[in-house]
């Protein structure tokens, strides 16, 4: 596709003899078009060292293809200087987009047990590709758009269209980190870090502000995938670690690139011929027992020591210039912007560039994407420089952020947050919330990956009729808190609280719309010391969503009313507000309280607990005797012994009624008839594939 660019562009030139000339001679003028003709001729001259002329031919062709596709960019910019814009905001940018958003398809894939083809799953990690081949390669693709579609979305007058793009950059960002790619993650988190130094810069605060809820999201993510086989920080963390295979291999990799450079200083030991010069040195062969695929090529990790290594400093002082140049023309066109859109879009590109550069110190990324954005941030930083349109300057004035407002806001929620959870697991659990978190937990089927289902909950071994209201999306939020974290007295509870503490904030917002701080502060709180409020908020029931769902409503309510008084209406659009107002009237009126016998819902909790406590020990007893039932609590922590089975009879015979006992189930079956015949009446209170729990009558 790149040479079929040239030659039409070369074509035309043709056709036209006179502007063919004056292009070509500004072509020769132009310093990033010598530069990279000096890296072709390095690049040439280095074969002469090559071990593999085959595959060393075919990356030269590649390369001049290259150029080729720079020559072709550069008449663009040289004809239609906005034209060449608009390919890059409405090609490359969705294009980048849509290829993110498959990678979205393979994770949700992935959770449901399909994986489609290009996925790696291992015990420990996956890694998502979208259409590329090597997953390493997906992450600087999609952080050269990150910054640019935020900058998009602050551009944006329509609130819906804004969120859109918001919603797109998370997605995105997401996308990048289940790649598993530690050189994707690192160029990610720099490119954010000079994209927010620029913000901060040049005063865009309330900008600024938007990536405290981006941290806030990763963290999350951080913490939960922790809790998994699938851990983002055992990722990161292996970085350091020796031991790790792939670090210790891609160790190996860049200390024979740096040796092979050492060894051929001047033209390096040929373009395109690493694997066959790595291979024969004994950091290859030490490489070789770690990563044994001897007929599989390797690559380069480095964008940097790429080039050093194989075309020597030759080959590395034309490319190194070439990324001055870049990085020089983009920091200058972010200075000498005329508007808010060239300032933000160079300074969210020269942050992509820079974090794809030090990213690229651990990974090579010699594509045809990688060098169209290169050049592509050549020609727009000059479109804003070196500017011939008719732009009316704006003048720039630093945004504000009202502290007064945002500190009350974040003291009544985070104080509210200290009330709430202070203390939530130190009861156990009740009956009715036994029943939830069996419910809750009924949701996670187990298959090859335990991911969790949002399906119908199960009780006792079918589908519970459960209506959809606020009762099954509480089911629902709490499974996904025992997927992380299994039963305990904070899991069940979590949402409750979390949802208590939303409502104190509700409370603060609604009353801030039409009184001051104060009295503001004074009402949440009130209604945070309510002593029945704080009652519901500690209990694993649907109650505190129940709450919110009514402040919600009011929250709503009190939106479109103090739109209203502002513009002197009484008229109700249909906005935020009003389905804020819908949403939560639906789950009203379809909300119902289950009452269940509380004896027999505890015992589902207590199959769950020794389940766990025998999988933790890693052994399966044929028998264990529990103590009476005012001592079990709600996770089998409780005193157990285990039963000979010639003493099993006399031990049943000692109980009173009332009194538990869990069973293996083979053994059970081939005991009852004996327990019949005692005249011991037994009743299975609940079971599981292996265990029974059994109560005496």
């Amino acid at each position: 596709m790149i040479f079929v660019l040239f030659f039409l562009g070369l074509n035309f030139l043709l056709s036209k003899r006179i502007a063919a000339v004056g292009f070509i001679k500004a072509v020769l003028k132009d310093w990033p078009f010598r530069l990279l003709v000096l890296l072709l001729f390095a690049r040439i001259l280095s074969l002469i060292n090559s071990e593999n002329l085959k595959q060393s031919t075919l990356l030269l062709l590649f390369y001049t293809a290259v150029i080729g596709l720079y020559v072709v960019l550069f008449f663009l910019s040289q004809k239609e200087p906005d034209f060449l814009a608009k390919i890059f905001k409405k090609v490359y940018i969705p294009t980048a987009c849509f290829t993110g958003f498959y990678g979205l398809i393979q994770v949700l894939f992935l959770i449901i047990g399909k994986k489609l083809p290009g996925v790696l799953v291992g015990n420990s990690f996956l890694r998502v590709p979208a259409t590329f081949y090597d997953a390493n390669h997906l992450p600087p693709l999609l952080i050269s758009v990150i910054p640019l579609i935020l900058s998009l979305a602050w551009l944006q007058k329509k609130k819906s269209l804004r969120y859109f793009y918001y919603f797109v950059s998370v997605v995105l960002t997401l996308v990048i980190f289940f790649t598993f790619s530690r050189s994707g993650i690192l160029a990610f988190g720099i490119s954010i870090f000079f994209f927010v130094a620029y913000l901060i810069k040049f005063k865009y605060y309330q900008k600024v502000s938007l990536f405290a809820g981006l941290f806030g999201i990763l963290i999350l993510l951080f913490v939960l995938s922790s809790r998994t086989n699938i851990s983002f920080v055992k990722r990161i963390a292996s970085v350091i670690n020796p031991m790790e295979r792939s670090t210790s291999a891609h160790g190996l990799l860049l200390s024979g690139e740096w040796d092979l450079f050492t060894k051929n200083p001047l033209i390096g030991v040929g373009y395109g011929s690493f694997n066959e010069h790595f291979r024969g040195t004994p950091i290859g062969e030490a490489h070789a027992k770690i990563d044994p695929a001897l007929n599989v090529r390797l690559p380069t990790h480095s964008i940097w020591l790429e080039v050093l290594c194989e075309t020597g400093l030759l080959g590395f002082l034309p490319y190194f210039g070439f990324m001055f140049y870049l990085v020089h023309s983009l920091a200058k066109s972010v200075e000498l912007a005329k508007n808010n859109h060239d300032r933000l879009f160079s300074a969210g590109i020269i942050s992509s560039v820079v974090g794809i550069l030090v990213g690229g110190i651990f990974y090579s990324y010699n594509l045809v994407y990688f060098w169209f954005f290169l050049f592509s941030g050549i020609f727009l930083a000059r479109l804003i420089f070196i500017d011939t349109r008719e732009i009316k300057k704006e003048e720039f004035s630093p945004e504000k952020v009202d502290f007064r407002e945002i500190i009350p806001l974040m003291f009544i929620f985070g104080f509210s947050l200290l009330i709430i959870f202070f203390g939530i697991g130190a009861a156990n659990l009740s009956g009715r919330e036994a029943f939830f978190a069996v419910l809750s937990k009924s949701v996670l089927r187990d298959w090859e990956r335990s991911w969790a289902h949002w399906w119908v909950p199960i009780y006792r071994g079918v589908d519970y009729p459960m209506k959809m209201g606020l009762n099954q999306i509480y089911v629902w939020l709490s499974s996904l808190a025992m997927f992380f974290y299994q039963i305990n007295p904070v899991t069940p509870r979590f949402w409750s609280a979390f949802f208590g503490s939303i409502s104190t904030l509700f409370i603060y917002v609604i009353v801030r719309k039409f009184f001051n701080i104060r009295f503001a502060l004074l009402l949440s709180a009130l209604f945070l010391s309510c002593p029945v409020f704080l009652k519901f908020t500690k209990l694993g029931l649907p109650y505190s969503l129940l709450i919110f769902g009514i402040l919600l409503v009011a929250f709503g309510i009190s939106a479109i009313f103090a739109r209203n008084i502002k513009r002197k209406s009484v008229s109700l659009p249909i906005n935020f507000s009003f389905i804020s107002l819908l949403l939560p009237l639906l789950s009203l009126v379809i909300f119902k309280t289950y009452i269940f016998p509380e004896n027999v819902l505890k015992h589902e909790v207590y199959l769950i607990g020794i389940r766990e406590k025998i999988n933790n020990n890693g052994n399966l007893p044929n028998i264990i005797v529990m103590s009476p039932s005012d001592t079990l609590d709600y996770h089998g922590e409780v005193p157990f012994k285990y039963v000979e089975e010639s003493t099993l009879r006399e031990e049943i015979l000692k109980w009173n009624k009332g009194s538990f006992v869990f069973l293996n189930v083979e053994k059970y079956d081939s005991l009852k008839e004996s327990f019949y015949s005692d005249k011991v009446g037994l009743r299975v209170v609940a079971s599981s594939s292996d265990l029974l729990l059994i109560e005496r009558i």
